[in-house]
């Protein structure tokens, strides 16, 4: 209770400022007991923490403290759900929604939820708190009694906490944003999925899974879309402010203790302005408004139409939560829903695999174990009833299977110690991957124009520099792509900051054969060029509208990986500024054997192949190469580079796509036609 509250309906005099100051005190020991029974509810001590919450929720109530009481409530639920009492907890946790809404429809948990009751109200985070602990006591009498209704009672509550956390959303800044999002949607969205699995509900679950993955990052791109909208200098002042704030946040990130709070000072004031800005922009443009209001996701069946027709195409969709994790597989004909167990154990896994990718003769070592565990992981990651019969595979990987290479993982068990021979899924299956499904029909959508120029940058092509050797391999491939395309090459010196920056907003296809640098420990990944580097913060405020980026570098896809964003790696940032596709690598890639991928590569996209297809090809080609070294068929010499993208072609009249020899020989003859009429003459 307020003292502007208190004023509102008392005399404001002495007597009542020592009513005001009795209700303080009565609030402030409520707080206490709640606090004192949740440690004795951590340690396990329930009558205590029973009795404890009991004591507060009554001074609560005497208080007229309705939040400090909606909040002890919400604890004596979770003391229910401690003690196996879910019906009880479920209960408790729509009390403590109630009595922060009076006129809160449901009388009762297996009620329906009507949206509307939510939209006026003050207390959204709140409620989303204690709606998300009402869906995990429905779960759980769902799991203690086995009845389907608390499953159907789920669904309601699952639109409303949905409602809830767009609203919230859409009121933070971008700080406040991802934090909500990393501690509240994210473990709402995980249980919404459960919910829809144990009902093989595939359109909800698609939704859910769409709404958990990289949201963040499709609400960024629509916010580069919704710049374009607004005059020039104001989008120069939106782009300053970003800069300026994620160099602070970076800062915040790297201070110490007798920095921190000047910097994190900073960055607020930063915030507050670029708050300012964007709340004049969508008032004074209805277009910016608009597209910045919210990325709406695609639905499952227009995604299905359009994209899943018959069995040629595979959806691969993988929710990683914090406690399970989750797959949707589905084609034209049919989808499943599968639960594959704890996120730990599946993590453990996943890291056990990525091992052999840390050095090149680890797999060449043990082939065998290799094997084994790459098709005990594709066990793992697709239990699907039946064959995998699609030949392309759409795969949209979550928390750490961003770092797995599906191509690298054996469809069936293979005791041969031939590296070349395995059933690998490269053999058989076309895999793209993307970060949402959304993302990918954007990219679809995506009309363009012909690539009508190719930029190539190689920096250490003849020259080391410091830390960064010469990469002997780098003029293979600006001549692979020379010998296609029409090309502007920059090798050595040339390959500098100032000419990437003239380049980007002309390249068609935009290919660097350099050193990069990504890790998993939150450093800025880069990408180094003759005088300087590209930072990923760089690609944040950059426009490349290239139709292809191709990043012959080392750990150019890799980053860190942060919930509701997924990897933030070079790739990412590519996406961000406006790329359609990106061939990028997970780990230390070899010289040698990329330069020959990647030259079969263009040859097939010159042939007109679509671009996930090309790629493919020319990893099998290289499978099957018999010119090749054994031990360089390992799959860490082919396996680096993966896909991202639409599953179009080029869209290319380069200097060796066909188009271009189309033209070419139209050409000559009507020069042939010219000459020989004049000799008949």
């Amino acid at each position: 209770m307020t003292l502007g509250h208190f004023t509102e309906t008392k005399q404001f005099g002495s007597q009542a400022l020592a009513s005001y100051q009795a209700l303080e005190d009565i609030g402030y020991q409520a707080r206490v007991k709640n606090l004192l029974g949740l440690a004795a509810m951590k340690s396990q001590q329930h009558d205590s923490a029973a009795q404890l919450l009991k004591e507060a929720l009554e001074l609560a109530r005497k208080a007229e403290a309705k939040e400090d009481a909606a909040a002890i409530m919400d604890n004596i639920g979770e003391l229910a759900l401690q003690q196996g009492k879910p019906d009880q907890a479920a209960d408790w946790f729509l009390k403590a929604m109630q009595t922060l809404k009076a006129d809160f429809y449901p009388d009762s948990p297996l009620q329906k939820a009507e949206r509307q009751y939510l939209e006026k109200t003050p207390y959204k985070v709140d409620l989303s708190i204690y709606l998300n602990d009402l869906l995990r006591a429905l779960l759980a009498q769902h799991e203690q009694s086995g009845e389907e209704q608390y499953l159907q009672a789920a669904a309601p509550w699952l639109k409303a906490g949905d409602y809830l956390i767009d609203q919230l959303r859409s009121a933070h800044s971008d700080a406040g944003t991802k934090l909500f999002w990393r501690e509240e949607a994210l473990p709402f969205y995980e249980r919404a999925v459960r919910i829809c699995t144990a009902q093989q509900a595939t359109a909800d679950a698609f939704y859910f899974l769409e709404k958990s993955q990289s949201v963040l990052l499709l609400e960024a791109l629509a916010e580069a879309d919704a710049l374009s909208t607004i005059p020039d200098s104001l989008q120069q002042q939106e782009r300053a402010l970003r800069r300026q704030l994620n160099r602070l946040q970076l800062e915040l990130d790297q201070a110490g203790s007798e920095s921190v709070a000047v910097v994190l000072d900073q960055a607020l004031g930063v915030e507050q302005e670029l708050e300012r800005l964007t709340d004049y922009l969508s008032q004074s443009f209805p277009v910016y408004q608009r597209q910045t209001a919210g990325a709406a996701v695609i639905g499952w069946e227009p995604f299905q139409r359009n994209y899943l027709k018959g069995q040629s195409r595979a959806l691969i969709h993988y929710l990683f939560g914090e406690e399970r994790a989750y797959l949707l597989y589905a084609n034209g004909q049919e989808s499943q829903l599968l639960d594959l167990g704890s996120s730990d154990t599946l993590a453990r896994q996943v890291e056990s695999f990525l091992h052999w990718f840390s050095a090149p003769t680890l797999i060449e070592q043990a082939p065998a174990a290799y094997k084994e565990q790459a098709y005990a992981l594709f066990q793992k990651l697709l239990p699907i009833s039946g064959p995998l019969k699609a030949k392309a595979l759409l795969v949209i990987p979550g928390g750490p299977l961003a770092y797995v290479p599906f191509e690298a993982l054996l469809s069936a068990s293979y005791p041969g110690t031939d590296l070349s021979t395995a059933p690998y899924l490269v053999n058989s299956h076309v895999v793209s991957y993307s970060f949402s499904a959304t993302l990918y029909d954007q990219l679809e959508n995506n009309t363009g124009s012909p690539v009508m120029q190719a930029y190539a940058m190689a920096p250490f092509a003849q020259q080391a520099k410091g830390s960064h050797g010469t990469l002997e391999y780098s003029p293979v491939e600006l001549e692979a792509i020379a010998a296609h395309f029409q090309v502007h090459s920059f090798r050595d010196g040339a390959a500098t900051r100032q000419a990437f920056i003239a380049a980007m907003g002309q390249a068609g296809i935009l290919h660097l054969s350099t050193h990069a640098y990504g890790a998993y420990d939150g450093k800025q990944p880069y990408i180094a060029l003759a005088d300087s580097s590209i930072f990923l913060t760089d690609l944040y405020h950059w426009d490349i509208p290239a139709e292809l980026v191709v990043l012959s570098a080392c750990q150019s896809n890799i980053g860190r990986l942060a919930l509701g964003e997924g990897v933030l790696g070079l790739g990412r940032g590519f996406f961000y500024a406006g790329a359609n596709s990106i061939v990028a690598s997970l780990w230390n890639l070899n010289d040698q054997s990329a330069s020959q991928i990647i030259s079969a590569f263009y040859a097939s996209l010159a042939e007109g192949q679509p671009k996930a297809a090309a790629l493919q090809s020319a990893k099998a080609k290289y499978l099957q190469d018999t010119k090749v070294a054994a031990f360089r068929k390992s799959p860490y010499y082919w396996a680096g580079l993966t896909y991202y993208g639409d599953s179009k072609p080029l869209k290319a009249e380069g200097a060796g796509s066909p188009l271009w020899w189309a033209f070419g020989l139209i050409g000559f003859l009507v020069i042939a036609a010219y000459f020989f009429g004049r000799r008949r003459a």
